[in-house]
């Protein structure tokens, strides 16, 4: 389902030539039985978190919590991964068309915090040391003012980036092929 228009007006964008811009579908989203299911849906590179990424993750938050059918948001990631991190070619917080607001990740966190709703990450079991700490991050957040989960996140993955882990897998990704904490039966 495309982002609704009129919760997020950048959904489609005229730029200062006059030209129209449709928003690609990084994300999907859809309601059924009560759950707003947003899906990550760049699983070419295993849904990083792209500024577009992000910017429809946002929108998508403000029309689940914006929906009286909507009793509970689930956050997935299409096949193989839930999510690899954040997308070097374009962060989050750039304007995905230079020509919108830029979403930062700490503004979709404190917009998942602050929802009305329960959001529910499905993310698999296992995986990266990186995917260990963000579930143990995640668990100890919601005991943790905004400001100082932020600052703890931002903490943890600069950690990421200079562990083995971290440098093992921008590599692969400059070197186009898994890291080596990739199993092959997970490869697209």
């Amino acid at each position: 389902m495309a982002i609704p228009a009129a919760l997020w007006d950048n959904a489609a964008t005229t730029s200062k030539t006059g030209e129209r811009h449709a928003m690609p579908e990084a994300t999907l989203y859809e309601v059924a039985h009560g759950a707003a299911w947003i899906t990550l849906n760049r699983p070419e590179n295993r849904n990083a978190l792209s500024a577009a990424l992000v910017s429809e993750l946002d929108a998508h938050l403000t029309a689940a919590n914006a929906d009286p059918a909507v009793r509970c948001i689930v956050i997935t990631g299409a096949d193989p991964a839930f999510c690899a991190g954040a997308d070097l070619k374009s962060p989050p917080g750039q304007s995905p068309l230079g020509d919108m607001r830029a979403v930062t990740f700490p503004d979709v966190l404190q917009h998942i915090m602050d929802s009305d709703k329960p959001v529910i990450a499905a993310i698999a079991l296992g995986g990266p040391l990186a995917v260990i700490a963000a579930k143990k991050l995640v668990r100890q957040v919601a005991t943790l003012p905004p400001a100082t989960a932020f600052a703890e996140m931002a903490r943890l993955s600069a950690s990421m980036f200079v562990s083995p882990e971290g440098q093992e897998g921008m590599a692969a990704f400059r070197e186009k092929r898994a890291p080596a904490w990739v199993r092959m039966e997970d490869q697209p």
